[in-house]
């Protein structure tokens, strides 16, 4: 599976340096060919950003990805041989639009590209159809921060939930205890 990282004003992003059956990231996180932020004079070059179907769940292969195909198809079928594309994939699972247009604002002037990609919209959808949710908010914001700003003794007692089923029925009476009140 894939392990996201907490990114400032992205949220949940790609982890550096994956080798998943069907994606690989680079250094950054991002999938693609491009090997140098500097765009050279003969380069065209595609940003993606969306979710989980733009990162390339679905796909068998990495070879058969979005990436991948897109990369194959734009250079074999460019008329002008001078020119070379260069995808840059910046999608990830579970990313909102919020997410995307920030991920586009910081990186569109490092990368320069001709074209954005923007493969989305069903994960707005899912997250804002949930009880609770709150609109332009970063999937599980409210989860990461309870989490960040919790004690450390909640966080192992909460770890060893997972472990022992007395702490797990504690914890249950805990959490409705403290919802009645």
């Amino acid at each position: 599976f894939e392990n996201l990282k907490y990114q400032p004003f992205i949220g949940l992003f790609n982890s550096p340096n994956q080798k998943l059956t069907y994606a690989e990231t680079d250094s950054m996180g991002a999938q693609g060919n491009v090997k140098d932020y500097k765009k050279a004079i003969n380069v065209k070059r595609v940003m993606i950003v969306g979710g989980s179907v733009a990162f390339g769940i679905g796909s068998t292969c990495v070879k058969n990805n979005i990436t991948s195909k897109l990369i194959e198809y734009l250079n074999e079928n460019e008329e002008d041989k001078n020119i070379k594309w260069e995808v840059i994939n910046l999608a990830f699972v579970s990313s909102q639009t919020t997410s995307e247009l920030n991920l586009i604002n910081k990186y569109s002037e490092l990368f320069a590209p001709d074209y954005i990609i923007h493969l989305a919209g069903f994960n707005d959808l899912s997250f804002y159809l949930q009880p609770n949710s709150k609109l332009y908010s970063f999937n599980f914001s409210s989860e990461i921060s309870k989490y960040l700003y919790t004690s450390n003794i909640i966080k192992i007692f909460n770890d060893c939930t997972e472990y022992s089923l007395i702490l797990k029925v504690l914890k249950k009476i805990g959490l409705k205890t403290r919802k009645d009140k």
